[in-house]
């Protein structure tokens, strides 16, 4: 009986979980640019209101990223997630379904949809709270003449 109950035990260890796991870390998003102005900094996000935070040249906040599902999020008790606003533009925290898919390529750029391109700074896109009057905000597209091209790093 004792072999028995060994034999059982060791099959029981040696199988592996076919589940897949996630994998959770922290990021920053820093952008990068040949331009002064624009590089070297961290963005954060700020309330818009209704649960939705635009990202702003404005200080280090850590957000989550899930690499499983491609999903960035914020750390606080609101847990909305990273999406582009596909009538404005504007990359946002909002809680709202999103097909956005974001990973980070061997040189730790973020990428949209496997892309690292597309990424812009811009200034008077009219964001509710008039954040964007004076500072950068986070844009997908060259949405008006402010606008300047980054890549963002972790």
């Amino acid at each position: 009986m004792k072999f028995n109950l060994f034999a059982i035990l060791s099959l029981v260890l040696t199988v592996s979980p076919s589940a897949a796991y996630y994998v959770f870390s922290e990021v920053s998003l820093v952008t990068v640019s040949n331009d002064t102005e624009t590089s070297g900094f961290p963005l954060a996000a700020m309330g818009e209101g209704n649960n939705v935070e635009y990202l702003f040249y404005e200080g280090a906040i850590k957000y989550n990223y899930n690499n499983v599902t491609g999903s960035i999020y914020t750390t606080d008790e609101t847990i909305i997630s990273l999406q582009v606003n596909t009538s404005t533009l504007i990359i946002e925290f909002a809680n709202s379904t999103t097909y956005d898919y974001w990973s980070f390529d061997s040189n730790d750029y973020l990428q949209l949809n496997g892309s690292s391109n597309g990424f812009y700074l811009c200034k008077n896109f009219d964001d509710p709270s008039g954040y964007s009057e004076t500072r950068y905000g986070l844009v997908y597209g060259n949405i008006n003449t402010s606008c300047k091209p980054i890549k963002l790093v972790t």
